[in-house]
């Protein structure tokens, strides 16, 4: 027994040092009881605000992903397949109905894997999206007046819905059988003492955060770049088509450059968005930044004709009365392209979210 150290009889409460038995009693000795240390909060900690878009952004953007799916594959078909054969029957020898039923079937298919990904009911996200997508083709084709001849719509009305519904949810199924869902961990809460009351943490302003300046400038270059060539792109794939994409009037022509750029910046600003926190943010700085560039560069240009994304205005027939032209520019340049920017990073942040961020081991060295 180490020198210095006192037990306690437990009969007689007698101390005694370097001994293992009481010489009084002859029972063995007991050490001293150690004070009480005060214990730490044992409370849970408040939950970290989840990054993760909710199921139903997952929907969003997956009925938005199969869709434009379906629609750049098939207006690329309608243009190539044309170009690449002597017969100008070709692409109509193809049975469209089939053509369009199969790239809806592979955009339902994408769109349903990113709705199911991660998700525990995966294949029901999935049938929801396929089902979706059903009604907004029936939508579409009736506000665009595309007539059917009576066996398409046979088959649209009665197996398109089907055929979607069903493709859905084996996209969901794949998806989350490929992005499994994380487990779900329960922490059990001591029952010494009464747990104090737990405040529900607020989300932070979807405006907060830092800006991530590499993705938002190469944002900036997509949209830029994508807007002030809209004209280039448009002569290029009507010159890859043939001629059969030739557009008929001055009027379709602007529309078809104004949709080039409005697609460009939604493609810079998705860019700025992705696998950040918040996308939107970085989708707004790529949008003030984009706009203040262009109205330089029509500027620039001797303000000769105005930058391609106030096209959409100048269709609509909207005007400010009273206004110069060139504040009418600038303002309908500011107010359309931030809302793109807006629309773009939310929607790339949805598509691809942020991976967790991987937390550093504090070191307890008592060097450290």
């Amino acid at each position: 027994m180490p020198k210095g150290v006192e037990l306690i009889c437990p009969q007689c409460k007698g101390s005694f040092e370097s001994r293992l038995l009481c010489p009084r009693c002859g029972v063995r000795l007991d050490p001293p009881e150690a004070p009480l240390r005060p214990v730490g909060d044992l409370s849970p900690a408040p939950p970290l605000p989840s990054r993760q878009p909710s199921p139903w952004s997952r929907l969003v953007v997956g009925l938005l992903l199969a869709q434009g799916i379906f629609y750049g594959l098939w207006q690329i078909g309608q243009s190539l397949l044309p170009a690449l054969s002597a017969d100008p029957t070709f692409w109509q020898a193809l049975t469209p109905v089939l053509v369009k039923q199969g790239l809806q079937v592979f955009g339902i298919l994408i769109g349903a894997m990113v709705a199911g990904a991660g998700q525990r009911w995966g294949f029901l996200y999935g049938c929801f999206l396929g089902v979706a997508n059903g009604v907004l083709f029936f939508v579409g084709q009736y506000l665009a007046g595309q007539a059917l001849s009576a066996t398409e719509h046979a088959v649209e009305l009665f197996g398109l819905p089907i055929i979607d519904a069903t493709f859905g949810i084996l996209g969901g199924f794949i998806g989350n059988q490929i992005w499994k869902p994380l487990p779900t961990l329960t922490t059990p809460t001591p029952a010494l003492t009464p747990l104090p009351e737990l405040r529900s943490q607020r989300k932070p302003p979807i405006l907060s955060g830092p800006v991530a300046w590499g993705r938002v400038l190469m944002g900036v270059a997509i949209a830029v770049a994508g807007t002030v060539s809209a004209n280039h792109i448009r002569d290029f794939v009507i010159e890859a088509s043939g001629g059969v994409l030739t557009p008929e009037t001055r009027l379709q022509a602007d529309f078809i450059t104004w949709e080039i750029s409005v697609l460009a910046v939604m493609l810079g600003s998705a860019w700025a968005g992705a696998t950040t926190p918040n996308g939107m943010k970085q989708g707004w700085v790529v949008g003030f930044i984009a706009a203040a560039l262009l109205f330089v560069i029509y500027l620039y240009l001797g303000a000769k004709k105005p930058p391609e994304v106030t096209l959409g205005f100048v269709l609509a027939g909207i005007h400010l009365q009273g206004v110069s032209i060139h504040m009418q520019h600038f303002l309908f340049t500011i107010t359309n392209v931030l809302a793109l920017g807006l629309v773009g990073g939310w929607f790339g942040g949805q598509l691809l979210p942020p991976l967790a961020p991987t937390r550093r081991r504090k070191d307890f060295s008592p060097l450290g």
